[in-house]
């Protein structure tokens, strides 16, 4: 399993129930079937900051004082899709 930044995915046990079973069926296919077969998967990097919800806390009429602001960013993609696919004949 890959890991990223030290930290690895979590996989519940439905997921890995269904994991096992992929594994176990496929594991004696021959080499020319896994000749066609590509594993594909992307995902989505954001470049300033996170896309989810955010909570501030501020007191009463505290919401315009100017070191309650953020600046914002007006033109641009603010993330970035990453695709990428890999084959018996290496990374594509």
């Amino acid at each position: 399993m890959v890991e990223l930044f030290g930290k690895k995915p979590f996989i519940n046990e439905a997921n890995r129930k269904k994991r096992l079973i992929f594994a176990k069926e496929f594991i004696s296919k021959e080499q020319i079937w896994w000749n066609d077969i590509i594993f594909a998967d992307k995902s989505k990097f954001n470049i300033f900051e996170s896309d989810g919800r955010k909570m501030v806390w501020r007191k009463a009429n505290e919401e315009f004082k100017l070191k309650n602001l953020k600046p914002t960013m007006t033109h641009g993609d603010r993330n970035l899709m990453i695709w990428d696919c890999i084959s018996s004949k290496g990374v594509n």
